[in-house]
């Protein structure tokens, strides 16, 4: 029995399962290139209506897709698959065998629709040369076909910003000549407020060298050019 590979697969209460074309390869690729004889083929054209006949009854909600593709639009993916070294992963030999076979794989999707198109499990075909839209549209349609309930829930709103605090980190020091002074106490001085000043005689600087803009000379301060 060929659907017999798919019954370990079946979703238990609250679950959702996903088959891909593979669940109809039968109808398609097999009977296209020759993997199966025609008298299978018919025989599960036959037997899947009943199959899934089965399902719907048992409270499987059964809902199957068919991606429509026009030639046009193949050849072009198929082509961006062959020239894109990032795409060429998705190209397989049965890939270009299938491509020549467009007419066959029509003849062969329409008795699969005459056969199992049936009210409790019908087919919903999906044009997807715009792949964006056939997503979208895909999704749409299916959480209509589904029953669910929308949760409640509050609507988040954005808290206000805390102003910004600025914390300076004041910092002591002891003078080196208060420290070598020990008759004389320790004279402290903030950091944040130290500016050090530096004697002329403390750096040789040739004066010819120093830096003549009236605009950043500092009286007790000589600068390097």
């Amino acid at each position: 029995m060929y659907v017999q590979r798919y019954m370990r697969h079946l979703p238990a209460a609250g679950e959702i399962v996903i088959f891909d074309r593979s669940w109809y390869n039968r109808a398609g690729v097999e009977r296209v290139l020759e993997f199966c004889s025609m008298d299978a083929v018919q025989r599960f054209l036959e037997v899947t209506p009943e199959v899934e006949k089965a399902f719907a009854e048992s409270g499987i909600i059964l809902i199957k897709y068919w991606l429509e593709v026009s030639p046009k639009e193949q050849t072009g993916r198929l082509e961006a698959r062959i020239e894109d070294s990032r795409k060429i992963w998705k190209l397989s030999p049965m890939d270009l065998k299938s491509y020549s076979r467009w007419y066959d794989y029509s003849r062969a999707r329409d008795d699969m629709f005459k056969a199992t198109d049936t009210p409790w499990a019908p087919w919903h075909v999906v044009r997807s040369d715009d792949k964006k839209r056939a997503r979208v549209n895909t999704t749409a349609h299916l959480l209509s076909l589904i029953p669910y309930e929308e949760l409640p829930r509050d609507k988040p709103q954005l808290p206000k910003r805390r102003r910004r605090t600025v914390t300076r980190n004041r910092t002591t020091r002891t003078s080196i000549d208060a420290a070598r002074a020990p008759s004389t106490p320790s004279r402290q001085i903030s950091i944040g407020h130290f500016q050090p000043r530096i004697s002329p005689s403390a750096v040789a600087i040739p004066q010819q060298k120093q830096w003549s803009s009236p605009a950043f000379r500092h009286p007790n301060r000589q600068y390097r050019i």
